[in-house]
């Protein structure tokens, strides 16, 4: 499922950023007619401060979907420094199709140059729109632009740019009847309503914006920039309502379909275990990969009866097919919109980009069923979508939920090592990892998702995390495609002369005290995201993690450990605690690190990259050994 989205102009730069240029002005008028078509016009005004801000404005781009909406540029006008004006010629842009991967529904886009641009000069340019974005319903004439709720008109308006920006305004006609709210998030806009010939207008203003930040794992645009969201719709309800009727028939189950659902679940004891089965053969055996159904693409889910014959479609019509599956198996199921990665405002206006199957149990409750991310997972509702908003379509009409918080503990990395260091101070150690909830899945998926041939290559990957010369000797994956059980992966790898000798005395680095995964963001994006002292923007990551990592060493005879290390530490919701003692000739390194949090503050960052700081020291630490007392 696609986002729905206002028009936007991508800029085509080359790493431009802030300092190369400023925008002037932004006006956006929208005007709204009775059925709900709405009609767009962007008025922008760039400064050009540089050759870099040059070259990111020397191309205009503008996409639209042809089956929902009409673009086009206006006007194209460069004011140089001397006082004169260059018009670009509009027969000089060019339809395109868009690149296209996953999903294939015929979107195009419309590019055109803009040549000559020079420090000092001003770029003016108008668009216009009508219709909306996504493709939910297809007909004739203006119908095919009339939005899916006919005769209502929401929107999600970030006043945010790339660039600083000296003047944003949104400005918004509506008819007469059509009853209006709005709330606007991280700041505050000056706003006016008055009556005008036939409608309502109102105006929402900013000064001064400044451009975008950009830092790794930051929150997305709409969870920090200054942002307005507005909607005709009066409730979720509402909304609720009407996605479940837009819906209610595409579950129709086929001869073919039944027989398959009869052949997933037999011999399944609990509703639970039909809905497990059934939704992973859904998740195995239907490929993401979204072809136009034509009339009814966007919202409508496709008929399960042709996402069964074309084993394919996006989460949609993915979701769909698993509805239509699980009510033929007797479950009392409904499609549910959500919003993954950002949060949905309490205003009933359509921020969602993603389609899930809500199950009511017996007791009233809806259990969450996901099967677009549920590939390669033993998970029914995977870990990284908690806390998410979502809305189910039901009869009667839902209001907004929320899905429970994942503890760091649902989704541990265990990491253990067994290890000898002999008398020459070569090393020899064999490395088992497994993982709980959302560790499982990464870990699986790590595989899964690769070709055969470069199996190896991860494992040496791995044994390069603790030393670029270790040679690995062997490796193996336990349970890859058993769903029953977690993933386990082991390796064995040795290292010449890891421990350095001078005379009785022996120095080291602990082998699995420095992160397996630390050049991996699929493993650690909490070191990735932590390099910096400060932080202006809070990080955001996709599901809690907590690392378990235990050690034994088996040391020569006569070798003590110098000085025991443990420290402790916690905050900004992430926790840490490395231990290093020595019983006997084994040594055992034992390290645990938990983060507990979606999103991390600026408030929280300090204390939550201190416990990061302490994970990275693993790979610098360096022991001192003793000879024999």
């Amino acid at each position: 499922m696609k986002r729905l989205s206002v028009l936007f102009i991508l800029l085509v730069s080359s790493g431009a950023w802030a300092q190369h240029a400023r925008i002037l002005l932004h006006d956006r008028s929208v005007k709204v007619e009775e059925s709900g078509l709405s009609h767009i016009t962007d008025t922008y005004k760039v400064k050009i401060l540089d050759w870099k801000g040059a070259s990111a404005f020397e191309v205009l781009r503008l996409d639209y979907d042809p089956a929902t909406n009409v673009v086009k540029f206006l006007s194209i006008n460069v004011k140089h420094k001397d006082g004169t004006t260059t018009g670009v010629d509009l027969s000089t842009v060019r339809d395109l199709p868009q690149p296209q991967r996953w999903i294939y529904w015929g979107t195009r886009m419309k590019l055109v140059s803009v040549p000559g641009l020079r420090p000092g000069d001003v770029l003016e340019y108008q668009t216009y729109k009508k219709g909306f974005t996504i493709a939910y319903l297809n007909s004739d004439n203006d119908e095919r632009y009339i939005p899916p709720m006919r005769g209502h008109y929401y929107e999600v308006v970030a006043f945010a740019h790339k660039y600083p920006c000296d003047l944003m305004r949104y400005s918004l006609f509506l008819p007469r009847d059509k009853q209006l709210q709005y709330a606007v998030y991280h700041g505050s806009l000056k706003n006016s309503r008055r009556l005008v010939p036939g409608g309502i207008q109102y105006v929402w203003t900013a000064r001064k914006l400044p451009a975008l930040p950009h830092e790794p794992d930051q929150v997305e645009t709409n969870d920090m920039a200054l942002k307005l969201v507005l909607t005709t719709v009066p409730d979720w309800q509402t909304k609720s309502r009407w996605f479940y009727n837009v819906n209610k028939n595409q579950f129709r189950a086929s001869d073919a379909i039944r027989k398959k659902v009869a052949q997933v679940i037999k011999g399944a004891r609990t509703d639970k275990e039909k809905a497990s089965r059934l939704l992973h053969w859904v998740a195995e055996n239907i490929r993401y990969a979204g072809i136009t159904m034509g009339k009814g693409e966007g919202y409508t889910l496709h008929p399960g009866t042709m996402t069964f014959h074309d084993r394919c479609g996006v989460c949609k019509d993915i979701a769909g097919m698993l509805i239509t599956m699980l009510k033929v198996a007797g479950l009392d199921v409904y499609p549910a919109m959500t919003m993954a990665g950002e949060k949905v405002e309490d205003v009933p206006a359509d921020q969602f980009n993603h389609c899930v199957v809500a199950w009511r149990q017996k007791d009233g409750r809806f259990m969450m069923l996901d099967p677009t991310w549920a590939p390669a997972s033993r998970l029914l509702w995977c870990n990284a979508e908690f806390n998410q908003d979502f809305l189910i379509g039901t009869p009667k009409g839902e209001t907004l939920m929320q899905t429970p918080y994942v503890p760091p503990e649902a989704n541990t990395l265990s990491i253990k090592g067994k290890s000898t260091v002999d008398a020459q101070g070569n090393l020899k150690s064999t490395v088992v990892l497994q993982g709980t909830g959302y560790a499982d899945t990464r870990l699986r998926r790590n595989f899964v998702y690769r070709p055969m041939d470069r199996w190896k290559a991860e494992f040496e990957a791995l044994m390069r995390g603790i030393s670029p010369a270790g040679v690995l000797l062997k490796w193996q994956i336990k349970y890859l495609r058993d769903l029953s059980r977690p993933v386990q992966l082991s390796f064995t790898y040795k290292v010449p002369h890891w421990a350095l000798k001078d005379g009785p005395t022996m120095t080291m680095r602990v082998p699995l005290a420095s992160p397996l995964f630390a050049n991996s963001h699929r493993f650690s994006p909490f070191l990735s995201a932590t390099k910096e002292k400060k932080r202006k923007t809070a990080a955001w990551f996709w599901s809690t993690w907590r690392y378990q990592v235990d050690e034994r060493i088996t040391l020569p005879p006569g070798v003590h450990l110098a000085k025991p290390i443990q420290q402790s530490l916690s905050g900004g919701g992430a926790r840490g605690h490395v231990r290093l003692i020595q019983k006997g000739r084994i040594l055992r390194w034992s390290a645990s690190f938990a983060f507990g949090k979606r999103r991390v503050t600026t408030t929280d960052y300090p204390k939550f990259k201190a416990v990061t700081d302490l994970m990275r020291r693993g790979r610098k630490l360096w022991v001192l050994f003793g000879g024999a007392r």
